[in-house]
């Protein structure tokens, strides 16, 4: 059986991955946006499907990482709280 001081090293070692993820996801992100800005501007004054469907396809990407972004803090808030009471 692994000891709490184990435990807690391997904890904070996974915080360390889901902070590390956050940062790279808060990174995805910003790129996403700068995509949908760039296309959008591109494409102004046409309505044509294909933009269409790039700037649908982008916009839920970036929806999706913010639900990411959400779990990974929920999750990094839980082994938070748990490590604090080892």
């Amino acid at each position: 059986m692994a000891s709490i001081q184990d435990v807690q090293a391997q904890l904070a070692a996974g915080k360390q991955s889901a902070q590390q993820a956050l940062r790279a996801l808060g990174t995805a992100t910003a790129e996403v946006d700068k995509a949908l800005q760039q296309i959008s501007g591109a494409a102004q004054g046409t309505n044509h499907p294909k933009v269409q469907q790039s700037v649908a396809a982008l916009t839920q990407a970036r929806a999706k990482a913010q639900e990411m972004q959400q779990l990974l803090v929920a999750g990094h808030q839980a082994v938070t709280e748990y490590s604090g009471q080892l």
